[in-house]
């Protein structure tokens, strides 16, 4: 199972939004931007929905424009009421996470972009392989669990 991004980001942000899946896409992983991957004629809040809850990291860019956005607040509530790993990522110097994430290490992205999609490959990459990790654990005890119930009917 591919490793799964949301990207929350305000349509003013779309093109970094876009230049954030098209990275982390080629990296392998599933990046999801609501702009090009809700399907026409779905309901957008179902989309965004279904969509957070399959990700394994939420990726948020913040801006002013974001911090503007009611959909931006609205997905960040959920990614953290579902207890997401949540990457804050800074566009505009000054500004901080928002609500119940104001505390979580971010990347300052308006100090120098390059240097700060390293670090967003970097935090990436670490979650990604912390996720799998926990997968070959799960994937381990339900075998031995497997073997056990087959074992007890031999």
């Amino acid at each position: 199972m591919k490793f799964k991004i949301f990207i929350s980001y305000s349509t003013k942000d779309l093109a970094l939004a876009t230049r954030a899946q098209k990275m982390l896409q080629q990296m392998g992983y599933v990046a999801y931007v609501a702009e090009y991957n809700a399907a026409v004629g779905a309901v957008l809040t179902e989309s965004i929905k279904q969509n957070i809850a399959n990700s394994d990291l939420f990726l948020l860019l913040w801006s002013r424009a974001e911090k503007e956005s009611e959909w931006v607040s609205q997905e960040t509530g959920i990614a953290t009421a579902q207890k997401k790993t949540i990457i804050p990522f800074i566009l505009e110097e000054g500004l901080h996470p928002p609500g119940f994430i104001h505390d979580l290490k971010y990347i300052p992205a308006y100090k120098g972009m390059e240097v700060a999609l390293d670090h967003l490959h970097s935090a990436v990459l670490k979650n990604a392989s912390q996720k799998e990790k926990e997968r070959g654990v799960l994937l381990i005890g339900l075998a031995a669990l497997f073997l056990l119930a087959v074992g007890s009917k031999g």
